[in-house]
């Protein structure tokens, strides 16, 4: 087959493409002042609070993998309000350092850890065990926010589960379920919002 071939003056080329490479160019300016006015928000902080769903499976272990891009000292304590457990380890430049939390750290609730440095460092959790191994990117304290949509499955057998915990005192959470919630305070029907008031 043939292909047909339009040819155009040289001089409306220029003119196209003089037209392109302006636009661009306005384009990448609009584009680099909005970028110059966000928040630049990413995983890497200096200070985190985290919590573990509960594990089915009765020997899970809980382990935090925490890297870094300078060399720091991070000190895990458990839990966040009163610590019975705290450590603190060294992360070298660009290492792994895993520290493993105590095995009652999984039942949620008041058991909330907390992670924090003087450099920032990233944390990743993982909740290990035989068939039931979970691992989540934790988000640090600075890049936090105010809504979220939580997305779950089940396999037929056993329920979906979230946690809901607060970073500051009197902090009130409303959650707009679409389906029916079983919580540790009662049960939240389908598409009724529930408000529940939570302290750090």
């Amino acid at each position: 087959p043939m292909t047909a071939i339009n040819a155009r003056p040289a001089a409306f080329s220029r003119r196209v493409l003089h037209f392109v490479c302006t636009s661009l160019f306005a384009l990448l300016l609009i584009f680099a002042g909005a970028h110059s006015n966000a928040q630049t928000l990413d995983s890497s902080g200096n200070e985190y609070i985290l919590g573990f769903n509960p594990n089915t499976i009765p020997d899970a272990s809980l382990e935090l993998h925490l890297t870094s891009h300078t060399d720091t000292f991070v000190t895990v304590e458990y839990p966040v309000n009163n610590p019975g457990f705290s450590t603190t380890v060294f992360v070298a430049e660009n290492g792994n350092t895993v520290v493993r939390l105590p095995d009652s750290a999984h039942s949620g609730g008041t058991n909330l850890v907390r992670v924090f440095a003087e450099n920032d460092f990233v944390v990743y959790m993982v909740n290990r065990a035989y068939q039931s191994s979970d691992a989540a990117l934790a988000i640090p304290l600075d890049a936090l926010g105010t809504e979220y949509i939580v997305t779950t499955y089940t396999d037929g057998s056993s329920p979906t589960q979230f946690t809901v915990y607060a970073t500051e005192d009197n902090t009130t959470v409303t959650v707009s379920p679409s389906s029916n919630l079983s919580t540790s305070g009662g049960s939240v029907a389908a598409g009724a919002p529930c408000d529940f008031n939570l302290d750090r």
